[in-house]
């Protein structure tokens, strides 16, 4: 219905209203028309990789091959559009393709995972969610003990079965890999000389980790994994990034012995941090330590050469520091609200 409304016909808002709800309705049919498209597969079969694939009862397996191909947004896989619940992955698969499952795609929320003992890669994005609060994939992994390679994003935003990881032969980690994971404990081989950014970044129930030879810790690798308390081996550390445990509430101490750069604000609001020592081979600090409220010790500063602004602000317990003969300028603000004799 129209009206004439300021000069010109306009709809009445009693005809936008019935649009309106016409749409919605329009809308309803279509999305029920593609719900009702899915749900109409009852079984299907076909190749991904050198890998068989069959779709049954809400079920995909995967089987009688080592790889599963690569996909992508542009080249989505052939189980697109299927309504799945459960996906079981045969022992003997090794690699799991990029985006083989990735919640970008028209998949039911929540779908449940089994992996093989047999695995040795998961590929970029594989199993990853983008709406780490309402979606999640539930994974459960028969091993960890082979896989060497996890690419970007490959469980970005997974729910696991079960939470303490051991990875004795990772060689690759790549950034945001387990970000907004429930995971609780890693530890990690001697193989793995980097950890992605933001590989862990959000994990708020990580307690522990263990590191058992040198290694690199990227940009936000840790940032806000607010339970974390504990980082074994952290002497074995060679660098870490910007932000790289920013934020880790519940960090209460840190011995850098290997460690020859801090990013900027690696250490920044950990708010239980108490003791950063050894860091002999440290030479610029840049808001490392920034609102570290209870922190008392730091150590092993001989070799500092600069000092950024904020670098110890908000550090009130912090009462002296032993900078060393080589820094020649404190700039204004980097001990604001800190009480420290130099």
């Amino acid at each position: 219905m129209y009206a004439f409304m300021g000069g010109r016909f306009a709809k009445s808002p009693s005809a936008m209203k019935f649009g309106g709800i016409a749409l919605c309705v329009v809308s309803i049919i279509i999305i029920s028309g593609i719900l009702y498209e899915s749900d109409s597969v009852e079984a299907s079969s076909g190749t991904t990789g050198d890998c068989q694939w069959s779709y049954e009862d809400k079920t995909l397996t995967i089987y009688g091959g080592t790889y599963t191909a690569d996909y992508s947004y542009s080249s989505p896989q052939p189980w697109k559009t299927f309504q799945i619940n459960q996906v079981v992955i045969q022992e003997g698969v090794t690699k799991i393709g990029d985006y083989f499952f990735a919640s970008s795609y028209d998949y039911q929320a929540n779908t449940h995972f089994t992996l093989p003992s047999t695995l040795t890669t998961i590929g970029k994005s594989a199993f990853s969610v983008q709406d780490e609060i309402l979606f999640h994939n539930i994974i459960s992994i028969a091993s960890t003990e082979h896989i060497t390679t996890i690419g970007l994003g490959g469980f970005a935003g997974a729910l696991f079965t079960e939470t303490d990881f051991e990875f004795p032969s990772l060689v690759t980690l790549g950034s945001g890999a387990f970000e907004w994971t429930n995971i609780t404990s890693i530890e990690f081989g001697e193989s793995l000389t980097s950890i992605g950014n933001g590989a862990f970044g959000y994990c708020t129930s990580l307690r522990t980790v263990s590191i058992s030879s040198p290694i690199t810790i990227d940009s936000e690798a840790f940032y806000r994994c607010h339970a974390l308390y504990s980082i074994e081996g952290s002497e074995y550390i060679h660098s870490i990034g910007d932000k790289g445990f920013a934020e880790c509430g519940n960090l209460t101490s840190i011995r850098l012995d290997g460690c020859n750069s801090l990013g900027k604000n690696a250490f920044a609001n950990c708010k239980m941090l108490i003791a950063a020592t050894n860091l002999n081979y440290v030479s610029a600090l840049d808001a490392t330590f920034s609102g570290c409220e209870k922190l008392v010790t730091v150590s092993g500063l001989d070799e500092i050469t600069s000092i950024s602004a904020d670098t110890f602000s908000g550090c009130g317990l912090l009462k002296s520091l032993n900078l060393g003969p080589y820094l020649k300028t404190i700039p204004a603000g980097s001990f604001n609200l800190t009480y420290a004799s130099i």
